[in-house]
């Protein structure tokens, strides 16, 4: 609670996410529907935006405005609907604190103090958690400490996400199914059967979680029925709640796509955005690093934030080694509950949350380490040395949270490392734990050995704490031994799967950075001639012009010999060896492509039949020219002079192809982003080849034998000759959101990133 004038001084108006929810809550309080359309129609985010309380000394966050719909595929209803792309469950129980701040024009700021109140309840639960385990105060109220006033909990007590809601949920289920059926009053059951129904509806992904505390109480049941071989509380107290919200769930889904579970899809076709490890090859590699990064990433990590949750594996294992039966089948449970999950949330693409504080995912499982943190405490805590590593991790994850408070921009991922690079203009010396900590998303040419060190380092102090537990316990040293080898040797996989594409990988060298001001809405194309970069902006209507001589940047303005000209979307920007600039405009007739000189005038206008209007890819070569229709799903090929296509492939479309590349020997190279791969195309528009990069591909540009691309997170780099993909390093820079890239002469590599263009020499 005390962070909320912080909150509204310095991340006011509520970004990313939370803004959907609001959304979701305005439409249920003001409508009475979950029907969002009108809502984003009349700009009902003014509620949280220009009406919100500003507190002295507000610094505000950066938002969007208008704040772009981000509605569910919903193909079951009139096109004139849009429904939320996040479960209706956290809007609903936000309304009662909507409408009574609205009485006093507090609206959102109530919303904050109702997460504060449900962050409390949780943290409640993690001290009872850790008493129940142990019955030892201290040793709750310590647990407590350490879990509630660190990342991530803290962080997301006082944000509108789903998170907090979800994990308070899980833990009061967890707890009371963990205390035994028969310990639970009648009317208990029945809260944990609607605690457990409810989680899906907070968030469809914690479903997996819900599952496995459904089974957990059906276990919990049937031992207590073949133990005492009467009962007094029926199993239907817990399955009721369960089956009425399955049966609504179905109906929900039949509701918005027509059928029987809800279709979790941003839009119709939309790509698989998951890593499926039993799919092998990149999937897998791109799955355990997003494990990996889940815990060690400088930007969202766990571990890297708050510590301590690192005990809670020697948690673990003095469960299993000094424990007794009903701990080990805890601790079975806990495996049960948090495995599928994980699983789910690691092979997710944007496994970070893309805007949110550290550890977003794992907020609905971390208060279940409670347990393991507490067992470690019972079994450890006369150790001194244990005492010290605890209260030093513990410290560490207080200590973020105490400058995060100081200024609450600090949780948002501006930049890569955000915090970390603050932190480091304020400490002694040149330090930086940047270079200490890998970002996943961004590595760099020394990811391979911060990942390394951060698995040594955890593996061996968790392996000199079981090895103290193994001296005081049973002496099984040849079966540990076995163990540990296997665990350790599988890590050393992991670290290889993470780093060895990074081991021979290119490495860019910063060169230069031209800040742009104003930068340009929705870049597309940028095109390099003559010490000039030139950049399509789709959404804002222009073509701008860096001079990186001079680093004069301003639109450039397109005109005929009679008059001046508009541009309507271009959506790329080429350059010929003549000097001549083909923009693609994207207008209508013959707007539809520009060939003009590089101060601005027209010397011709070509028409393009066939394409939809939406097209943010252009190639030539020869006689001909190539335009990557991204609606329309094809490639098309036309003459120089335009007019009908001369042909458009594939027959059976492609999903959002953007980005185009010519080879000198005539293959032609295509970014389908939306399903994550490159596509090599002979002239006749023969498919030879498809190389999945793992990302969304958007901007392609050749350099030889090298096809280099961009997406939205990374670069990538592909070796057509051998057809081996690799990923960038980084040396002394960084990008954070790749837009468009470009070659110059001389190996020159120039990246336009977050409204600023960067320039990198190529090592390959």
């Amino acid at each position: 609670m005390s962070l909320v004038p912080a909150l509204l001084r310095t991340s006011s108006p509520p970004t990313g996410d939370q803004a959907h929810y609001l959304m979701d809550t305005i439409s249920l309080a003001t409508d009475g529907d979950l029907d969002v359309a009108n809502n984003y129609a009349r700009h009902d985010e003014d509620w949280f935006y220009a009406r919100a309380f500003r507190p002295r000394g507000y610094t505000g966050q950066s938002a969007p405005y208008p704040l772009p719909p981000d509605p569910i595929a919903s193909p079951a209803r009139p096109s004139t609907e849009a429904y939320s792309y996040h479960p209706p469950g956290l809007g609903l129980l936000l309304v009662p604190a909507w409408i009574v701040g609205s009485w006093w024009q507090l609206a959102w700021p109530a919303t904050v103090v109702c997460m504060c109140f449900v962050g409390a309840l949780l943290a409640l639960n993690v001290f009872l958690l850790a008493f129940e385990a142990t019955s030892d105060f201290r040793i709750g109220w310590t647990v407590w400490a350490a879990m509630a006033f660190s990342a991530p909990l803290m962080c997301y007590s006082i944000l509108i996400f789903s998170e907090v809601p979800s994990s308070l949920l899980i833990l009061y289920a967890f707890r009371r199914l963990r205390a035994g059926w028969e310990k639970n009053r009648a009317w208990q059951l029945v809260l944990v059967g609607a605690c457990i129904a409810l989680v899906p509806w907070l968030s469809w992904r914690c479903g997996a979680i819900a599952t496995g505390l459904a089974l957990y109480g059906a276990a919990r049941w049937w031992s207590c029925r073949r133990s005492e071989g009467s009962i007094r509380r029926s199993p239907a107290l817990l399955a009721v709640p369960l089956a009425l919200s399955a049966a609504a769930i179905s109906l929900y889904g039949r509701f918005l796509s027509g059928t029987w579970l809800p279709e979790i899809r941003r839009r119709a076709g939309e790509a698989d955005v998951f890593n499926w490890p039993w799919h092998g090859g990149r999937d897998f590699r791109l799955f355990v690093e997003g494990a990996l990064a889940l815990l060690f990433d400088q930007q969202w990590g766990l571990l890297v934030h708050s510590p301590v949750y690192v005990l809670g594996f020697v948690g673990l294992l003095a469960m299993l080694r000094r424990g007794d039966s009903a701990e080990r089948e805890q601790m079975c449970w806990l495996g049960l509950l948090a495995l599928p999950y994980l699983v789910l949330i690691a092979a997710f693409k944007h496994w970070g949350g893309l805007w949110c504080p550290p550890g977003r995912y794992l907020v609905p499982l971390v208060p279940l380490l409670a347990l393991p943190l507490a067992h470690s405490l019972r079994v450890l805590g006369a150790v001194r040395t244990y005492r010290v590593v605890f209260l030093l991790f513990a410290t560490l994850g207080f200590t973020y949270m105490a400058l995060v408070s100081l200024d609450l921009h600090l949780l948002w991922p501006a930049s890569r490392g955000f915090f970390w690079g603050w932190l480091s203009s304020h400490l002694p010396g040149q330090f930086d734990p940047r270079d200490m900590l890998p970002a996943f998303a961004w590595p760099d040419d020394r990811h391979p050995i911060k990942v390394g060190w951060l698995l040594a380092g955890t593996s061996a102090l968790v392996l000199g704490f079981d090895c103290w537990l193994m001296r005081k316990g049973p002496r099984r040293f040849w079966r540990s031994g076995l163990v540990w080898t296997t665990a350790l040797a599988a890590l050393g996989a992991c670290w290889f799967l993470v780093s060895g594409e990074l081991l021979g990988s290119p490495r860019l060298v910063f060169l230069r950075r031209w800040e742009l001001t104003p930068p340009p809405l929705q870049p597309e194309g940028m095109t390099f001639f003559d010490a000039k970069l030139f950049v399509a902006d789709y959404r804002g209507g222009a073509v701008w012009l860096l001079d990186l001589e001079t680093g004069a940047w301003g639109k450039l303005l397109p005109h005929s010999e009679e008059r001046a000209l508009d541009f309507f979307h271009p959506g790329e920007v080429k350059a010929n060896r003549g000097g001549l600039l083909f923009v693609l405009n994207n207008g209508p007739g013959s707007s539809a492509l520009f060939v003009m000189r590089r101060d601005g005038e027209v010397v011709r206008q070509i028409a393009l039949a066939g394409h939809t209007g939406i097209a943010t890819g252009l190639a030539f070569g020869g006689a001909g020219l190539y335009v990557a229709d991204m609606r329309g799903g094809r490639i098309r090929e036309y003459r120089a002079r335009g007019g009908e296509p001369i042909r458009s492939w594939p027959d059976s479309g492609l999903n959002n192809v953007a980005g185009l590349a010519l080879s000198g020997d005539g293959t032609l190279f295509a970014a389908e982003s939306s399903a994550g791969r490159v596509l090599q195309y002979d002239v006749q528009g023969r498919l030879l080849r498809g190389f999945e990069v793992g990302c969304n591909p958007r901007r392609l540009a050749i350099d030889g034998d090298w096809l280099d691309g961009s997406c939205e997170d990374r670069l990538f780099s592909i070796d057509v000759r051998r057809g081996s993909l690799k990923r960038f390093k980084l040396s002394g820079a960084q990008v954070n959101r790749p837009e468009s890239l470009v070659h110059g002469p001389d190996h020159t590599l120039y990246v336009l990133d977050s409204g600023a263009v960067t320039a990198f020499r190529v090592e390959r």
